[in-house]
């Protein structure tokens, strides 16, 4: 069990803005039960955080009412904060479909007069696509967000798109277009003296270094994005550089350090509450790691642990190859069909 599948481009947006706090141009709700502020919004939106891994379910349903509540007392901010959040919850739980539903359910209520909530919408539908491995239909969705953004001449938001642009140029496997758009989103990010873009900058370029087996290159780009995440105390792009610097020294057959950085990873990820889906990559790389190792009867803890962290969620598919890997090495047949 390889873990090269572990090194992964970012595509979450790193500017979740919509404007400034709005009224909605909806029929007034006048029902008792909802408090017309944010603070109990806001209330919401923090307690479907901190529950995202524990009980993905119930993080969800909080989401699904923190958009109709926003919706009724006529507060934008924490309507589309809350589709956001639950696009990303559907990413991370390998169900970009829903996602797809839900921007088609709320599209009525993205003014198109809004740039920023139009090119928002565009970017999560592209995510979706991308996670679906429909990358043309993704890029087509990006460059609609491009054009809008050039019009407004939107300098910050333009460094997060070029990085849009690179993941997918890179997983159609078109490296040069995915360099030269990371090379654009670097100049703008250093302009605008972005850290938190410059840090996932890096860890894309390490992506690439490593997809050509450039493992020293890749090394020095994924320290690079440490020293800018711990600037801005980024947990989850510590958690990536961890996971990447352990799939690097897998790669190198140094397995006594891979297993050290997944290790930190996977403690990161779960104090730091970074989401399912990275949680799931790093404990199944660091299952794979421990096959390799030889160390058997870690793996196979690690690996059974993550399919009940899974169930059900699509994620529990992923589980399905790794484990049958490692029962067939246990000499297991039955369990390894």
């Amino acid at each position: 069990l390889r873990v090269a599948s572990l090194v992964f481009l970012l595509l979450f947006g790193t500017h979740m803005c919509v404007g400034q706090e709005t009224r909605l141009h909806l029929p007034e709700h006048k029902s008792k039960e909802h408090k017309n502020d944010t603070s109990y919004i806001n209330f919401l939106l923090a307690q479907s955080d901190s529950i995202k891994i524990a009980d993905r379910n119930l993080s969800i349903r909080i989401l699904q009412s923190a958009i109709v509540k926003s919706k009724a007392i006529q507060i934008s901010n924490g309507f589309f904060n809350a589709i956001y959040k639950l696009s990303q919850l559907y990413i991370n739980n390998n169900e970009p479909e829903k996602v797809l539903a839900l921007m088609a359910k709320y599209a009525p209520y993205y003014d198109k007069e809004h740039m920023k909530q139009v090119t928002n919408w565009y970017e999560q539908i592209s995510h979706a696509y991308y996670y679906m491995h429909k990358y043309e239909t993704s890029l087509s969705y990006i460059y609609r967000s491009q054009s809008l953004l050039n019009k407004e001449n939107s300098h910050q938001d333009s460094s997060d798109i070029y990085t849009k642009l690179g993941v997918i140029w890179s997983a159609i496997g078109e490296l040069t277009y995915a360099l030269q758009n990371y090379k654009i989103a670097e100049e703008i990010a250093i302009r605008n003296n972005d850290s938190v873009m410059l840090s996932m900058l890096n860890i894309n370029l390490g992506a690439i270094h490593f997809k050509r087996g450039e493992l020293d290159e890749a090394e020095y780009y994924n320290r690079r994005s440490w020293e800018r995440a711990v600037k801005k105390a980024s947990p989850f792009h510590k958690t990536i550089v961890l996971g990447n610097l352990g799939a690097i020294s897998d790669k190198r057959n140094n397995h006594d350090s891979a297993i050290y950085y997944l290790k930190q990873a996977v403690a990161l990820a779960k104090e730091k509450n970074v989401g399912l889906k990275a949680l799931i990559q790093m404990q199944t790389a660091l299952g794979g790691v421990y096959v390799n190792a030889q160390q058997y009867s870690k793996a196979k803890a690690i690996l059974l642990q993550t399919e009940q962290l899974a169930k059900g969620s699509q994620l529990e598919q992923s589980l399905y190859h790794p484990l049958s890997e490692l029962y067939h090495i246990l000499g297991d047949d039955k369990k390894a069909c």
